[in-house]
């Protein structure tokens, strides 16, 4: 119905009125306006883009913030068989690079799990049984690194709401502006109507 609004403007115009060169001009003004009012008001009914949520452990679901997908697939990764100690190794790596690269987000919301991913770090530079002992310690933290996103679940839910508020206030600007722009280009086709109409009466 709403889109369908500047048809409705134009058929409920007489034809006789548009007649002259002046009512076809304020006509297409009327038009552009009544565009603009339209695309101002769908861009803004549109449903806002919200942050998705990922599942962190069983009960424990949060917005997706940046980071969060990267601890998810550590936890995901902490559940695969490591039997040996090359897999140990390689697991341990992959622990700490991903849990690093979350807590190097700017946020900050993160930065405690580099504790996790320092100590996967320091069983891989040990050497020998000390380095057997370190990498079987580091992965038996998969409970406390969950408990450590739970601490910060409501940092994080908090910034997803800011994220969205952001996202909500960029869209309503978008569609001021497009608005504006056909405003704008509607009352610059007036001036020209009316410039061509006065050349007109001249001759």
């Amino acid at each position: 119905l709403i889109g369908s609004f500047p048809y409705i403007v134009f058929m409920s115009i007489p034809r006789q009125c548009l007649a002259s060169p002046r009512a076809l001009g304020a006509m297409r003004t009327v038009l552009v306006i009544a565009f603009a009012c339209v695309l101002q008001i769908t861009l803004a009914q549109d449903e806002t883009p919200s942050i998705p949520v990922l599942e962190v452990s069983e009960g424990l679901t949060l917005p997706a913030v940046p980071g969060l997908q990267d601890i998810v697939e550590v936890l995901k990764l902490w559940k695969e068989d490591s039997a040996d100690l090359e897999k140990k190794k390689e697991k341990c790596q992959k622990i700490s690079d991903g849990l690093t690269k979350a807590a190097d987000i700017e946020h900050d919301i993160f930065n405690g799990v580099r504790l996790f991913a320092t100590m996967c770090k320091k069983a891989l530079d040990a050497e020998g049984d000390a380095q057997v002992k370190g990498l079987d310690e580091a992965l038996s933290k998969e409970s406390y690194l969950v408990k450590a996103v739970k601490r910060v679940s409501k940092k994080v839910t908090a910034f997803a709401a800011r994220q969205e508020e952001m996202m909500k206030a960029q869209k309503e600007q978008q569609a001021k502006a497009a608005a504006e722009q056909a405003s704008k280009a509607a009352e610059d086709n007036s001036d020209k109507d009316d410039d061509e109409e006065l050349d007109d009466e001249e001759i």
